[in-house]
């Protein structure tokens, strides 16, 4: 989110620093999250989603330097997800999206951490899901194999 904000603010863009993604917010997480989100519905009402901007990834538009952000909502869903047991199923729009948006970057931009780690074989039997998943970097199966339906 604070990527997103700055971004839109045209303030320098710095992925985060930390040692475990838990570093990143604080005791109470739910009370980060109001003030954080406050400032990127104030900032969505103004921005020019045309203009472009210094970015990660590059010089782009807001909305490109956006599309990271938002593939990285529905990343980390799965993640949380699959971790309870209950796995998620990515919509086939957002594979798509998120396709389009990093397919065109090469591999050493976009692999080995920098926006995911390297691709993993996936199950024969893989669901488009999965498939996905493997594409991101991660063991499809290796949290959800608990009998559970997906949500």
């Amino acid at each position: 989110m604070r990527m997103g904000l700055a971004i839109m603010q045209r303030t320098p863009v710095e992925p985060p620093s930390f040692d475990r993604p838990g570093d990143l917010v604080g005791a109470d997480p739910a009370a980060e999250w109001e003030p954080i989100a406050s400032e990127l519905r104030s900032a969505l009402r103004d921005v020019d989603l045309t203009s472009l901007r210094d970015t990660p990834m590059g010089r782009r538009t807001v909305e490109e330097g956006l599309a990271f952000p938002a593939i990285d909502l529905f990343v980390h869903a799965w993640d949380i997800s699959a971790a309870a047991g209950r796995p998620i199923e990515v919509p086939d729009d957002v594979i798509t999206f998120t396709h389009a948006v990093v397919d065109p970057f090469p591999e050493e931009v976009t692999r080995g951490g920098r926006v995911f780690a390297v691709e993993v074989e996936p199950p024969a039997d893989a669901t488009t899901t999965e498939l996905f998943v493997a594409w991101t970097g991660r063991e499809p199966r290796t949290v959800t194999e608990t009998g559970r339906e997906p949500l």
